[in-house]
């Protein structure tokens, strides 16, 4: 081994460990915020939670029964809880795999839901938000996944099911707003360029989804509008999401996506061209992943840009770029480490050895690539194309919060 690698490898460790013990601190300090409120609730205020007695409507329940959670538990809570706030018995309606929850989210829509509560994981939720955005009802979150993202960004209750049901089901309201990634024109498989599909299928390969299945599985993403209420990205961080396992997710959670990146951590990089709102100038850069920031916290509780707020009508465009080898993404782990526990980034480093993430403001922007790249929305991996548009709906979603 070289002095070069063995110091590359000694940099990628302890920028690791230095992410681990930050991450550590903040984990106890928010569960020492939480010991505080809850002694403040048993001595201090003993205010009943507000319960709605002039609910019209009764609660649909859109639930992913894949999920691993004690479901006759789950509905004598909703169905107790709803009782107690004198609201109609709620309706239950089960995904598939045909239909992931956007059918019954427009069902209760259509029958006149007084909240739509979204049971699941960051897919799930992703899918009932998509249908409820731009309407007057309400979503509420009962976190059942691995990343559960929008529920840690809105701070909603992860270790108590009862707590997250009465905040679905009365919560207060807050308005939050909604990406939508926009493809205008889907691609032809058949239409691909042979350097085009061998690029595809040799990135495809460090996927454990694609030597599970037909390489002609692979397909590009369908025109349309897709909604992210977290994150949208492009390339580095959609491939991760494609070459996750679901098994290692549940049990390790976002340590899966560490073990997900190593295989794409030396591919090559994306030749991108970034329009940014209405201008005739665009940017040109040779990037690892292009990302689109609706809230700041993500898998495993790190930030690109702490500034990211989903109710402030804008998004926060994030270009990763990696020179350098390991060295280069020692370096990045180190910037995302400080910017996770609020610090900047102030060494100096070596140009050539070195990570990078360049934030911009936008509320819409395009992203052009040489060749076709990974698209997801919220961890949900949707294919490929060749570009991407991206847009803020500022305050489209109402979501139930705590009070």
């Amino acid at each position: 081994m070289t002095w070069t690698l063995f110091l590359a490898v000694l940099a990628l460790v302890l920028s690791v460990v230095v992410l681990v013990m930050l991450l550590t601190q903040r984990k106890l300090l928010r569960a020492t915020i939480r010991s505080v409120k809850e002694l403040a609730k048993q001595h201090g205020s003993h205010a009943a939670v507000p319960m709605s007695s002039t609910a019209q409507n009764a609660a649909y329940v859109v639930y992913n029964p894949s999920k691993n959670i004690d479901w006759d538990y789950l509905k004598d809570v909703v169905q107790s809880t709803a009782i107690e706030a004198s609201l109609p018995e709620p309706v239950w309606l089960a995904t598939t795999v045909e239909d992931p929850g956007g059918g019954q989210a427009r069902q209760a829509i259509e029958a006149g839901a007084s909240v739509v509560i979204a049971v699941g994981g960051d897919g799930t939720i992703r899918t009932v938000a998509q249908e409820l955005a731009g309407s007057d009802v309400p979503l509420g979150i009962l976190p059942a996944g691995t990343g559960n993202l929008l529920a840690r960004n809105l701070q909603l209750p992860l270790d108590s099911m009862r707590d997250a049901v009465i905040t679905a089901l009365t919560g207060r309201e807050k308005r939050l707003d909604v990406g939508w990634l926009i493809i205008d024109e889907s691609l032809v498989a058949d239409d691909l360029t042979d350097r085009e599909r061998h690029a595809l299928e040799k990135n495809a390969r460090k996927s454990r989804k694609y030597r599970e299945a037909d390489p002609d599985s692979l397909q590009p993403v369908a025109r349309g509008r897709y909604a992210y209420t977290v994150i949208g990205g492009v390339g580095f961080d959609a491939d991760i999401m494609n070459s996750a396992d679901s098994s290692l997710k549940s049990k390790f959670g976002w340590i899966a996506y560490v073990g997900a990146a190593i295989p794409h951590m030396f591919t090559s990089k994306i030749s991108a061209r970034i329009t940014l709102g209405k201008s005739d100038e665009a940017i040109v850069a040779q990037l690892r992943s292009v990302m689109f920031l609706n809230c700041a916290e993500l898998p495993g509780g790190f930030s690109l840009d702490r500034r990211a707020d989903p109710s402030d009508g804008w998004l926060e465009l994030a270009a990763l770029d990696v020179r350098g080898g390991l060295i280069g993404w020692a370096d990045l782990a180190r910037r995302v480490g400080l910017e996770t526990a609020g610090f900047k980034a102030s060494l100096p480093t070596i140009e050539s050895l070195s990570g990078e993430v360049r934030t911009h403001r936008v509320q819409e922007c395009r992203v052009e690539f040489d060749m076709p790249q990974q698209v997801e929305v919220d961890g949900d991996v949707l294919g490929y194309a060749r570009s991407v548009r991206t847009e803020v709906q500022h305050g489209a979603l109402r979501v139930r919060v705590r009070v």
